[in-house]
């Protein structure tokens, strides 16, 4: 706090290193991101067990932002999450697609294991 201070003296901003205090960058980051999640969803719909409709989503119909935020993404993904822990089939399947989209070149993710 000390060296801050000499910093914001040389730049002509009144800083007194008793009387003041910086609030760390994860705790900024993390109110950061929070604001932004609750502007985009209720992640309270995100620990329901409810069943979500993906059609929207794999119809190929290109959506807007707004479209996209009102589909609950938050949400969408936890659900997408719990289905694929919830079986050996799914875990295999969702490998599969990482697999075979890193081969294609579709995207490139690391090709972890899965853990029940």
């Amino acid at each position: 706090m000390k060296a801050f201070e000499v910093l914001m003296c040389t730049w002509d901003v009144p800083f007194d290193r008793n009387n003041n205090r910086i609030m760390c960058f994860p705790h900024i980051i993390n109110i950061c991101t929070t604001h932004t999640i609750e502007s985009l969803t209720d992640p309270a719909l995100a620990d329901e067990q409810t069943d979500f409709d993906v059609v929207p989503f794999l119809g190929g119909v290109e959506q807007d932002y707004q479209q996209a935020v009102e589909h609950n993404p938050i949400a969408l993904c936890c659900c997408i999450v719990r289905a694929i822990h919830v079986s050996g089939k799914h875990h295999d399947d969702f490998q599969e697609i990482i697999c075979t989209g890193n081969e294609k070149g579709w995207f490139n993710l690391p090709e972890l294991q899965l853990t029940s």
